[in-house]
């Protein structure tokens, strides 16, 4: 702009000099006159006006010729000047140029670095967001499995619901694959809200690169334009700035903030996913760990089932021999009873003969002494064998409700062991379902 005022002053400087030349020079009026005159008859002049007349047309033209050499120097100059002065302005503007192509290749590749690694991080992020949906899918089949179990184990029997150590331990392993699944859906969330932020940061680095490569491509057009060039002309409306022209320290700011946030957002998406993998890791294991104690418990629990039922069937063993013998003795207690009706019989038949006789000699002598004592004990023996046996059947009947009721407690244990051998194979799945890849 400098340069242009100078050679506008200079181009002012002379057109007014070519003025002040044309004021000197006499005019066509004048000339026509003069003319004019010298077609009149006038006086006769002197030699000296003649030839001050001579001396004055001498030196106006003398100085009219030292005012056009002044003046066509003075054009030369300016025209010298110009031509150095436009010639150093395009050199200074072409380097200027070339400056701020090589400034908006630097940008640009500064935000093609930034979009790659907006690329990558997106890339990993849908990775890691991806493990996490598989791994809630597989803690939705986890905890489907849990209460398979919990249902299997719910079909005990009023008397034999208990809240034991493996119920106890179940209901922690639910528990904690409710909270995993929850904590997954929760980072799930916030993977979104990143990769949203992600996309929509390249989305303003990609429209950021393209205005850069357009802004290069129209520099290396001005660049490459010369004198020569097709589409050199003039322009109407030059020196208006557009609507909306940012200074040169705003798109510096402009670019510097675009960099800094896409920088700030990689590493916050960095740390999350990272955060995202280590809390998923401790949440998974100790959902292991869980699983490993409630698998303990399932064993401690069929283990003491297991002894409790060959408890109950070596006692059962015992009481049914038990019963058996005491049948046995019975039955034999039964026929000694049978068989003592004879015994019994000939004692009083003894004391029915001896009661015939007659006269004096009906006397309580010492058979007859005898055989009252004997058929007396006799009978006791009989009623007694009988108490004895009727105690020993009301003891038969008690066995026989205990041996009932420990069948029926051995059936129930044998249940029971079924139950949680049937919940261990299908917690044999569970091994597939815990530990979930979170590359």
């Amino acid at each position: 702009s400098d340069t242009l005022r100078w050679v506008y002053g200079s181009m002012e400087y002379i057109c007014c000099c070519f003025g002040i030349c044309l004021m000197l020079l006499p005019s066509s009026r004048e000339t026509h006159n003069l003319s004019n005159k010298s077609l009149k008859p006038g006086p006769r002049c002197t030699q000296l006006d003649c030839s001050t007349h001579h001396q004055l047309i001498t030196s106006r033209s003398e100085l009219q010729r030292a005012t056009a050499g002044q003046i066509r120097q003075d054009l030369r100059c300016a025209r010298d000047d110009a031509s150095s002065q436009i010639h150093w302005v395009t050199q200074n503007t072409q380097s200027i140029l070339s400056c701020r192509v090589e400034e908006l290749k630097l940008w640009k590749s500064q935000t093609a670095n930034s979009i790659t690694q907006v690329d990558q991080e997106i890339s990993l992020l849908e990775q890691v967001k991806a493990s996490a949906e598989t791994c809630l899918q597989k803690k939705t089949l986890y905890r489907q499995v849990l209460e398979e179990c919990m249902m299997l184990r719910d079909g005990h029997l009023a008397g034999d619901v208990a809240h034991d150590h493996v119920q106890e331990q179940l209901t922690r392993e639910v528990q904690l694959c409710e909270d995993i699944k929850q904590r997954v859906k929760q980072r799930i969330t916030e993977a979104l809200e990143h990769l949203r932020a992600l996309k929509e940061m390249r989305s303003q680095l990609f429209a950021d690169q393209k205005d850069k490569d357009d802004a290069i491509n129209l520099n290396t057009q001005c660049l490459s334009s010369d004198l020569q060039s097709p589409s050199t002309g003039y322009r109407s409306q030059t020196s208006t700035i557009p609507k909306g022209t940012l200074t040169y320290e705003q798109w510096i700011a402009h670019s510097q903030i675009l960099k800094k946030r896409a920088e700030e957002l990689v590493l916050d998406s960095c740390d999350f996913h990272h955060n995202m993998q280590y809390s998923l890791s401790e949440l998974i294991n100790a959902l292991e760990a869980q699983r490993i104690a409630t698998d303990f418990s399932f064993r401690k629990r069929l283990g003491e089932l297991s002894q409790v039922k060959a408890d109950l069937e070596w006692e059962k063993q015992q009481v049914l021999a038990a019963v058996n013998e005491l049948q046995a003795e019975m039955q034999e207690v039964e026929k000694h009873i049978l068989c003592s009706g004879p015994e019994k019989q000939l004692p009083q038949t003894q004391l029915n003969i001896s009661a015939q006789r007659l006269n004096y000699e009906l006397c309580l002598d010492q058979p007859n002494t005898e055989l009252q004592p004997e058929t007396k004990s006799l009978g006791r023996n009989t009623f007694t064998l009988r108490k004895k046996l009727l105690l020993s059947q009301k003891t038969l009947d008690a066995m026989d409700r205990n041996l009932f009721n420990l069948e029926n407690i051995v059936n129930e244990k044998t249940r029971l062991i079924g139950i949680d051998q049937k919940c261990q194979e299908i917690r044999e799945r569970l091994c597939g379902l815990c530990r979930i890849p979170m590359d």
